[in-house]
């Protein structure tokens, strides 16, 4: 089908053709020059055929005979797609110049060669590949010792080339955005500036809470930032008793004693704390003027990273306890266990709901399962006769506060972890029995 157009304006007036085979578009990463070179570096008519049939990728290689060479790959995509072949030409302008021209500058012969169903679009990195060395060279040095069990001398009289080439070059051969972490200098909360501490810069702690690293060698906070706004809560007061009768606590300890909520003892404890970025104190609050670290008692508050082992199915010793609930009360002499973490009770002065911290997500007591997998626990709050003794087995033996065990040892630590180990497993192995005894019984 041949239409002249005088304008391009009128082409949406062309005569589509019907009865023909769909055709296929290929999108090449490059200029063809010659056209038998591109369909040998898509390996021929009949891997277009294949990958249009088929609806499978098509490879594309742009050195066909090396075998190293990295192919990239197309998928095929639906499209409705017209092919057009447009014929520009020219019109020959009138002699007369002081005749005005009525007719057009150009004209354009169009054609409609067909629609186009299927496409397919190089979007991979074209260049992203590996080549190889000449037969003259070597990539691997001369002086580079090849380690056994090949033979050097044997391998090098064979002529063979040094080249050990990559089994993958990447998983992806597509750019895409990656995010770098942040460094982690930059969340250092006590930097020293002009003799002045600097507020917290970590965006999890809000209220302009004082934030300083183990390793801070200037002087520890001794009162609230002056940006920080005193409140009348009274609350406030009973916090203040608190961090005199002891000047480090966790936060979930604080909510458990004050029943507040997390909301408000994030804003309360700016005024009477600071906490530590780093070190065995690490995420517990610190009276403003105290310094753990230079004194030796503060070792009961330091900050114990314990998670129950795996071997330890707390999940299944639970449910078996909750089970046994529904089917019988518990026997007299049954242990009782508590599995709470948060729940919500409403009872504050302004009627919100507070959020009621159990004792299990911050203190240790024997047969009572741990709340979570991952607990912190205050060396003060692991409440068991045999446990302290082993966290004081080296009082008056103490030498330089470390960085990771603050007061303490990490034999000392290892011994901790490992008796609780053995409580933990035994008390979920109880709740299992207790279960099972329940069903027999029943």
């Amino acid at each position: 089908v041949t239409v002249n157009y005088n304008t391009m304006s009128e082409l949406s007036e062309c005569v589509i053709p019907h009865g023909q085979n769909p055709l296929v578009c290929i999108e090449l990463p490059c200029v063809v020059g010659n056209e038998e070179r591109a369909l040998t570096c898509l390996g021929g008519v009949s891997s277009i055929t294949k990958a249009a049939k088929q609806e499978c990728r098509l490879e594309l290689r742009f050195r066909p005979e090396d075998s190293l060479c990295k192919p990239v790959f197309a998928k095929p995509e639906k499209v409705t797609n017209l092919v057009f072949k447009i014929r520009k030409r020219r019109i020959k302008q009138s002699s007369d110049m002081n005749q005005p021209t009525a007719q057009p500058l150009f004209e354009y012969d169009v054609h409609v060669l067909g629609i186009v169903d299927t496409q397919f679009e190089f979007t991979g990195l074209a260049d992203f590949q590996v080549l190889p060395p000449d037969l003259t060279s070597a990539m691997i040095p001369s002086c580079f010792q090849i380690s056994k069990p090949l033979d050097e001398a044997a391998v090098r009289s064979l002529g063979c080339v040094s080249f050990l080439p990559p089994c993958t070059l990447s998983r992806f051969d597509k750019p895409m955005n990656y995010s770098f972490r942040l460094d982690p200098r930059l969340e250092a909360a006590g930097i020293e500036k002009a003799g002045e501490l600097s507020v917290a810069a970590r965006w999890r702690r809000t209220g302009f809470a004082y934030g300083i690293p183990f390793d801070y060698k200037g002087s520890v906070p001794d009162k609230p930032h002056p940006d920080v706004q005193d409140t009348s809560n009274p609350k406030l007061k009973l916090m203040r008793k608190l961090f005199e009768e002891r000047p480090i606590w966790s936060r979930p300890s604080i909510q458990a004693k004050l029943k507040v909520t997390h909301s408000l003892a994030k804003s309360l404890l700016p005024l009477v704390s600071y906490h530590f970025t780093s070190g065995p104190w690490k995420t517990l609050w610190v009276k403003l003027g105290y310094d753990p670290r230079i004194h030796p008692e503060a070792k009961q508050y330091q900050c114990l990273d314990y998670r129950v082992p795996k071997e330890v199915d707390i999940v299944e010793a639970l449910n078996h306890w909750r089970l046994g609930l529904r089917r019988h009360k518990p026997s007299k002499g049954s242990t009782t266990y508590s599995t709470k973490v948060v729940q919500s009770t409403a009872g504050s002065e302004e009627g919100e709901e507070i959020d009621v911290v159990d004792e299990t997500t911050y203190s240790f007591t024997p047969d009572v399962l741990p709340s979570q997998r991952q607990v912190f626990y205050q060396l003060c709050d692991i409440h068991d006769h045999k446990l302290q003794e082993i966290i004081h087995s080296s009082d008056g033996k103490e030498g330089k506060c470390d960085e990771i065990y603050g007061w303490s040892d990490k034999s000392t630590y290892d011994r901790l972890r490992r008796s609780l180990n053995e409580m933990t497993k035994k008390t979920a192995d109880k709740i299992k029995n207790e279960a099972v005894a329940g069903d027999r019984q029943l």
